[in-house]
């Protein structure tokens, strides 16, 4: 009996494993060197043992680092879209084929596309690293329109940054002679009057109130403005005195574009010596 007891006592130790539940705070498996053992089997609670190599994954949210031996497992960088380009203004009936979109992220997302309002070519499905993309298609308006580009990067969750394409009427400005009728003819970023002069595009959208116009410098010549609105009142930005303009006629303004506007033309009510820079009061 001595020499069977003294048998198991050397067996017990090599044959008999203990099954250890991992969970809570920091862990160490096994001891410190190769010699004090090591894991055997990993055993999920309340399942069958694991067999083969054992994957750690990170879920949404987590980072997971691997240095040598360790796998350093940290909370992930948010996402998040620090600029999306691809704005556009243009005169209405220009045509905008094939917009391109560039983007920048802090970290790099899983994925990305890019919307529009319009539904063509809609979602662009961005390739990695997801910084730039075209929207294959040709977009063009008649009338003031803003068509709107969504783009929507996912890292764990999504967000989302827009751009805008969009059409707008012109409007001009500038100095001529007495006399000029209804017809007004476009000649590339201009509008030339029938007396043959020429006002300059002052810009692309409508007039505001507030806004200032000029500056002009006549010499003994009229100050015209082409508008998109009627009922206007104006005053001088130099010197904030009112600024003495007939009632607009009425004009239909074929653009370079070949689109038809209905426009407003404003002439000073004298001629005028001085610059004047005039300012939409009503």
């Amino acid at each position: 009996m001595k020499i069977l007891a003294a048998v198991l006592a050397l067996l017990l130790p090599v044959c008999v494993q203990a099954q250890t539940k991992i969970q809570g705070g920091p862990i160490q498996i096994g001891g410190s060197n190769s010699s004090s053992g090591g894991v055997t089997s990993l055993k999920a609670d309340g399942y069958t043992p694991l067999t083969g190599d054992v994957t750690i994954a990170c879920g949404s949210g987590l980072s997971c680092v691997q240095s040598g031996n360790t796998i350093n497992v940290s909370v992930a960088t948010a996402l998040s879209i620090l600029s999306f380009t691809g704005y556009q203004l243009v005169e209405v009936g220009t045509s905008i084929a094939n917009p391109s979109f560039t983007a920048l992220y802090n970290t790099l997302p899983n994925s990305a596309q890019i919307t529009n309002t319009e539904g063509i070519s809609s979602p662009t499905v961005l390739s990695t690293p997801f910084t730039s993309g075209t929207v294959t298609g040709t977009f063009a308006h008649n009338t003031p329109t803003t068509t709107t580009f969504t783009l929507s990067a996912t890292l764990g969750t999504t967000v989302t940054q827009t751009q805008t394409l969009n059409w707008a009427d012109a409007i001009f400005g500038g100095v001529g002679s007495a006399g000029a009728t209804p017809t007004v003819t476009a000649s590339g970023t201009t509008a030339v009057l029938s007396t043959g002069d020429v006002l300059p595009r002052v810009q692309l959208g409508t007039e505001s109130l507030g806004q200032t116009l000029g500056p002009f410098s006549p010499a003994g010549q009229y100050v015209y403005l082409l508008l998109v609105n009627p009922g206007h009142t104006f005053i001088d930005a130099n010197t904030g005195l009112p600024f003495a303009i007939d009632a607009p006629i009425t004009v239909s303004f074929v653009n370079v574009n070949g689109v038809t506007v209905t426009m407003y033309l404003y002439r000073s009510s004298n001629p005028l010596f001085v610059p004047v820079n005039p300012k939409v009061a009503t």
